[in-house]
């Protein structure tokens, strides 16, 4: 088995040969290749192989989106929304903050001059100072059932706080929503997806100036 692993991936050249041919789906191929490490990685323990190319490949670049999302598709999305996904955009837009840093906030974490915000991936505090529509949403977001200690501000009807996962799905039939809706015979309330993530940029993009930007963000 060793020798059937190190004859196939003897270098790297095989991986960015998969990279080419892979170019009209580049998230898909990093996520394999990134698995492709992990597998190859086990078999130099386990005594299957001796080399793992993957860790010597060039870092492949992420692309960036450039999805802005239009006033006019928020509205029509919020719409569509459910209470608990309104105040979930809402504070998307409010905040520029992260899904994850959302789903991760508590009551603990608002003080008078606003909401701190420790981020989840860079580490960065970041106060987001309240607005009138910032409290507006935060209280709606309080007054929730079911009222649990600590509680979560975007929370399931149980309380508890939503799982990456269970937010995605959400989201997805969210979107599916508004792709499918039609009124009068007219073309959908938005023409193709947008990522929760979007809001983020829409937010930043919304800001008078530069300053405002990056300080939501964290920089």
């Amino acid at each position: 088995m060793r020798e059937a692993v190190e004859a196939y991936f003897f270098d790297s050249t095989h991986c960015y040969q998969y990279v080419d041919a892979r170019a009209s789906a580049p998230v898909a191929a990093r996520h394999e290749l990134s698995l492709l490490g992990h597998v190859l990685a086990k078999a130099i323990r386990w005594g299957a192989a001796t080399v793992n190319p993957v860790r010597t490949l060039e870092r492949m670049p992420k692309r960036r989106r450039t999805r802005y999302v239009t006033d006019a598709e928020y509205a029509a999305v919020y719409a569509l929304a459910s209470a608990r996904m309104q105040m979930a955009m809402e504070l998307a837009l409010d905040t520029g903050q992260r899904r994850g840093d959302l789903l991760n906030l508590t009551r603990a974490q608002l003080t008078d001059e606003g909401i701190e915000f420790l981020q989840g991936k860079t580490g960065a505090g970041v106060l987001g100072e309240w607005t009138e529509q910032l409290r507006k949403t935060v209280e709606r977001a309080k007054a929730l059932k079911s009222q649990v200690f600590g509680e979560y501000l975007l929370r399931k009807h149980n309380g508890k706080r939503y799982t990456a996962r269970g937010f995605s799905a959400i989201w997805q039939r969210l979107m599916g929503r508004a792709l499918a809706q039609r009124k009068n015979g007219e073309p959908p309330v938005i023409a193709q997806r947008f990522t929760f993530h979007d809001l983020r940029a829409k937010c930043t993009s919304d800001k008078k100036t530069l300053e405002e930007a990056t300080a939501l963000l964290g920089f």
